[in-house]
């Protein structure tokens, strides 16, 4: 059944492989150019930069993309909306289209990418793709200065990529992802009124202070709809492949008689995990509401870098 496969990686494979493509993205956060930072150029044939066409005079995102013209000046620049799925398509698959190799390299750092980018890039290239890749996957843990979110929710929309079949079981079953969002969870339940609902949440996280403050924000989330921490599952952000591993064996029991959807809130690393899920398995919709951000957040890299390597099982990589 299992068609991927998911290995950690360290940061010193990371910065010895070569890359026919290298997907960054130039955001407000100063950890977004942690791992570019880290990789020498002359190790990627290809860059492609996406970049958020909002709050363009904010000073980090200014900063940021004075390293970019600084250090990758060969790359490609994509200034798009946050969830402007159809450009990120048309630019990779050009690229791609263009490398005559038999298997192909592609890094994806998705420190500060939008959940919409990151999974249509995953989607095209594993899904999608005729040629075979490998994927490299990055993300730098953040120190976050200020843990409220800033945000409004959105309207629920399914990941790109990540729809799965609708209305073949009679009962439904939930799996939320919990991060800061203290309200976000509570009201994607009261729509979605699963028959059984799990949580998730990140343990060890990017540092002890969050694992407090993931189950404070969710306090009334976990009492009320997962029987305390009963239902509560706590897998850590620095290893994709175990939180794809533990995610698929929740999944599994629950094939024959559920529609599943997985409500990602975060951390970064878990919705990852949850969008290769979707990929997966037939029967799982992975769903989040659309955040609009009214200012931008200050966020630090903490040092540590998340590093997974995605392909199929059934290619030799």
């Amino acid at each position: 059944m299992n068609k991927l496969h998911v290995d950690d990686l360290s940061i010193g494979e990371l910065t010895n492989e070569q890359y026919d493509l290298a997907i960054f993205s130039c955001g407000y956060e100063e950890r977004c150019i942690e791992v570019p930072s880290k990789i020498s150029n002359e190790n990627v044939n290809k860059a492609l930069i996406i970049s958020f066409d909002q709050h363009l005079s904010d000073d980090m995102r200014q900063s940021n993309y004075d390293f970019y013209e600084a250090e990758w000046p060969s790359s490609e620049l994509l200034t798009i909306t946050q969830c402007n799925v159809g450009s990120v398509y048309s630019a990779m698959r050009t690229i791609i289209e263009g490398i005559d190799k038999e298997v192909i390299n592609v890094l994806v750092d998705y420190t500060s990418m939008s959940r919409s980018w990151y999974a249509a890039i995953l989607n095209y290239l594993i899904k999608f793709s005729e040629k075979e890749i490998v994927i490299d996957l990055t993300y730098a843990n953040g120190i976050y200065h200020d843990e409220n979110l800033n945000v409004e929710l959105g309207e629920l929309k399914v990941i790109p990529g990540c729809e799965g079949i609708s209305l073949t079981k009679k009962q439904n079953a939930a799996i939320f992802t919990l991060g800061f969002d203290k309200y976000g969870p509570l009201r994607l339940y009261n729509l979605l009124n699963p028959n059984r609902c799990y949580g998730i949440m990140a343990s060890p996280a990017a540092s002890y202070q969050y694992e407090d403050l993931c189950l404070e924000k969710n306090r009334d989330f976990i009492l009320h709809h997962l029987d305390g921490e009963k239902n509560l599952v706590k897998l850590p952000i620095n290893s994709i492949s175990l939180c794809y591993e533990h995610m698929s064996q929740m999944i599994m029991p629950l094939q024959n008689d559920f529609n599943v959807s997985i409500i990602p809130f975060g951390p970064k690393p878990h919705i990852l995990a949850s969008i290769l899920c979707s990929f997966n398995f037939p029967n799982v919709t992975c769903m989040y509401s659309e955040y609009i951000r009214k200012t931008t957040t200050k966020v630090q890299a903490s040092g540590e870098v998340v590093i997974s390597r995605v392909y199929s099982r059934y290619h030799n990589a």
